[in-house]
């Protein structure tokens, strides 16, 4: 499955995907592909975990597993704009949202109510780790995750005044304490069927952050692992290869859609 959001200039984008050495599909996309999650969350992450904040297209590939290697990687070329004489306005612009790789059978299964209760019972535990932590059962909306980002500076003077002993973690107020305890939870688990913060985008020489818009040519980069007999994009981010794996649930409505699509001919 690979998402994301497009927005034309004049010309059409191509798009190549390879595993490897070996192209998967080349794709020529016509139209803009809207970002729902535009002045929502910058936050790629919190974008796959809400519906709402998912593409309103994407494209899905069958694919053996044979010809996959060791990555998967996403070429964009988008030479549309209006330079003239050293000046530009005006261009087109794309910014990926999601590369994921799910085995076909776990879609043809999949159980919305199944899900669902699996999400509140992550949300029970999550209130629990809070009451014991905090003394308070408030789970964290999109919106305060949103005003982390907007005061990124602040938290990461914050981050590391508790790292150099300068502060203790509860000379914070109770929001800024609860945000970087649950930064602190999700970056220390994966993320299933695929983790943006281990993706590596490069234009040219230039490395981008998974959040940017970005013109001219680039290319994302996603390393596969093979865990529990599934070739899978690597779920951890950094170094740290182990531990628990979260699924991430905006990924409900992506594969109830298939199942649907793929009933209905």
């Amino acid at each position: 499955m690979v998402g994301f959001c497009y927005q034309k200039y004049k010309k059409n984008l191509n798009v190549q995907i390879f595993s490897g050495s070996t192209m998967i599909d080349d794709l020529t996309v016509d139209e803009d592909i809207v970002d729902p999650a535009v002045n929502i969350t910058p936050d790629p992450l919190n974008a796959l975990t809400h519906e709402s904040t998912l593409p309103t297209k994407w494209f899905c590939f069958e694919v053996n597993g044979e010809i996959l290697e060791d990555d998967i990687t996403v070429k964009f070329k988008l030479h549309d704009n209006n330079y003239s004489n050293g000046f530009m306005t005006k261009t087109a612009l794309a910014k990926i949202n999601c590369i994921a790789l799910v085995p076909k059978n776990f879609i043809d299964k999949h159980d919305p109510y199944k899900s669902l209760k699996r999400l509140l019972l992550e949300n029970d535990a999550s209130r629990k780790i809070l009451k014991r932590k905090f003394d308070t059962d408030v789970i964290l909306s999109l919106n305060d995750h949103n005003a982390m980002l907007k005061n990124e500076g602040w938290f990461q003077t914050w981050i590391s005044q508790i790292k150099n002993k300068k502060i203790k973690l509860s000379d914070l107020p109770l929001q800024a304490q609860i945000l970087i305890f649950d930064r602190g939870q999700r970056s220390s688990c994966g993320w299933w069927p695929t983790n943006p913060d281990n993706y590596k985008v490069h234009s040219g020489t230039t490395h981008c952050s998974v959040a940017d818009w970005i013109g001219g040519e680039f290319k994302i980069v996603v390393p596969l692992i093979r865990k529990f007999n599934v070739i899978m994009c690597d779920p951890y981010a950094g170094t740290k290869k182990y531990g628990k794996i979260k699924y991430a649930r905006g990924f409900d409505r992506l594969f109830n859609k298939y199942k649907t699509i793929n009933t209905s001919r």
